[in-house]
């Protein structure tokens, strides 16, 4: 019986192993290109090093957890189960009730995830009539050029279907590079 008591946290951790898995790519450079390597070598280095990041956010958000692959945050995602209905209301309420209700208040919302375009239309919302931007009680605002919603931290990928998002604590992921 537990009379409306919180149960105890349990921090069994479960080892989750993903075979390493080197990504690899190859380059065409022309032989002209490699006679000024010097000066190539730093657009290489960062243009190589952009390509590595795009690919490993993708299994970080997509992985299948198979093979390879990571198992990504929308295997593991639990879908929004609120009842509002407009967007900003729902990841508020997804970082600042959902989550703390299912980890029994461990776990808060501090990061989310938008589509590019879903993130533009949040911050842009206007109201219909006067046209003035209608970010609702200061809980939307672009600060220092970055959008944040409910004082979460926002990423935006494409990789992230229209008007879907993904909210979560960053403190409960862990991402060993080695």
């Amino acid at each position: 019986e537990n009379s409306g008591k919180k149960p105890a946290l349990d921090l069994d951790y479960i080892e989750k192993i993903a075979p390493s898995q080197y990504i690899a790519g190859v380059l065409d450079i022309s032989r002209k290109s490699l006679d000024d390597i010097t000066a190539l070598s730093g657009a290489l280095s960062a243009r190589l090093s952009e390509k590595y990041l795009i690919k490993e956010d993708q299994q970080i958000l997509s992985g299948l957890g198979t093979g390879s692959q990571l198992e990504g945050i929308l295997q593991v995602a639990t879908a929004y189960n609120g009842s509002y209905t407009a967007a900003v209301d729902k990841i508020i309420d997804a970082a600042y009730g959902q989550i703390p209700e299912d980890t029994f208040e461990f776990y808060q919302g501090n990061t989310a995830i938008f589509n590019v375009r879903d993130a533009v239309a949040i911050g842009l919302n206007k109201a219909s009539g006067s046209g003035e931007y209608d970010l609702p009680n200061g809980s939307v605002v672009y600060q220092d050029g970055r959008l944040r919603v409910g004082g979460l931290n926002i990423a935006t990928t494409t990789q992230l279907g229209a008007n879907n998002f993904l909210v979560f604590d960053r403190t409960a992921t862990l991402l060993v590079n080695r």
